[in-house]
């Protein structure tokens, strides 16, 4: 006989051959029966699937032996005081990556049906428990590779974070370089071409206009093109005073009546979540200046106590959301998918919402860190 339900109990053959060895499972059983704990640890037993079974009845019980490593949870559907539909929504709720199998007496179609939707992997009936191991082990298995998976998946994630890092620190070095020494050499050039004046006669002062315009049209680009690589407010200022020259550049010479809101967030963000959102800030009057034809334009950024808000709004031409869709297929590098992907390393979110005729809404949710959650608390 197996032993009481609050104490564990080793199901292993007396001998495996090498294709069947394995670390035993841990198998948490949700049954009201020791006679069927010990048929199902049997037929496992026969099957050449070792495990260490243990049976719980109750709620607090499940619990607790979720404290300890778990492999797998076979469960009855109903119990006296408890259910595989609530033994499912725990397991969801604090344990997603430990499958669940159904192993019961009914016969109900419709339940099982119900209990697979909801996330079960598979439902096995006690009167048939032949294909109990098969089932044991896809579960187990498909577990595994979910969470090599997810292993994989953060991996990738942290590589991403690393190349955005990589970009910006490769953003911040060609601005400087524009401005410290392409610049400087270009605003030397506009001094030399000055000086040529009082030479320049009147067969060559046309020559000399179209130089020195030329020279300051480059000045003015060399200079735009650093901005837009790396502000340096950003770096100086803060994340507040780089968005609101970036709403001043933008639409400088373009009648739009401009809203910007800084609210409830500190001075200074970490560095990977203030370039962060001035990409994404930077992206959206970027699509607004060249499509939108908008006349009023909001940027709203808003903290709370452990996140923040970004919404950026027009009342412009919009767009359908099929049509960006569809760009998005075309170019997956594009500016959307761009702004999508940052706010998604960072554990946020990103929507965009648009009618033709009636504006484009962009809102982003991203997670603060720590210090800036204490700042928050802090009232600083």
């Amino acid at each position: 006989m197996m032993a009481d339900s609050d104490t564990p109990t080793d199901v292993q053959p007396a001998s495996v051959d090498a294709a069947t060895e394995a670390t035993p499972l841990r198998v948490l059983l949700v049954d009201p029966f020791e006679f069927d704990a010990q048929l199902i640890g049997s037929r496992l037993l026969r099957g050449g699937v070792p495990c260490h079974l243990r049976r719980v009845e109750t709620a607090p019980e499940f619990q607790a032996a979720l404290n300890e490593p778990v492999d797998l949870v076979l469960s009855e559907t109903e119990l006296p005081q408890f259910s595989a539909a609530l033994a499912l929504q725990s397991l969801q709720r604090s344990a997603p990556d430990i499958p669940l199998v159904i192993v019961t007496e009914s016969s109900e179609e419709g339940e099982a049906v119900e209990l697979l939707r909801r996330g079960a992997l598979d439902y096995v009936l006690k009167d048939r428990l032949g294909r109990l191991c098969q089932s044991v082990r896809l579960a187990v298995e498909r577990a595994r590779m979910l969470r090599r998976l997810d292993v994989k998946r953060r991996e990738m994630e942290h590589l991403s974070l690393r190349l955005v890092q990589a970009e910006e620190l490769e953003r911040r070095r060609l601005a400087r370089e524009l401005h410290d020494e392409l610049g400087q050499r270009l605003t030397a050039l506009n001094l030399q071409v000055h000086r040529l004046q009082p030479h320049a006669d009147a067969a060559l002062h046309a020559v000399w206009c179209d130089a020195r315009q030329g020279v300051a049209d480059m000045v003015a680009q060399v200079r735009t093109m650093s901005v837009n690589l790396r502000p340096p407010e950003l770096d100086h200022l803060g994340l507040q005073a780089a968005i609101g020259h970036l709403l001043q550049r933008r639409f400088e010479g373009v009648w739009a009546h401009r809203v910007f809101e800084y609210v409830g967030l500190p001075q200074r963000l970490s560095p990977l979540l203030e370039i962060t959102c001035y990409r994404i800030v930077q992206e959206s009057l970027t699509n607004i200046a060249r499509h939108a034809r908008a006349s009023n334009v909001v940027v709203e950024m808003i903290g709370g106590a452990d996140e923040l808000d970004i919404i950026v709004r027009d009342n412009g031409a919009g767009f359908e959301p099929t049509q960006w869709h569809q760009r998005m297929a075309r170019d997956p590098r594009g500016g959307i998918v761009g702004m999508r992907e940052r706010a998604h390393l960072l554990g946020g979110t990103l929507t965009i919402d648009s009618r033709p005729g009636r504006g484009t809404r962009v809102a982003a949710t991203l997670p603060l860190t720590l210090e800036e959650q204490d700042e928050y608390r802090s009232g600083g």
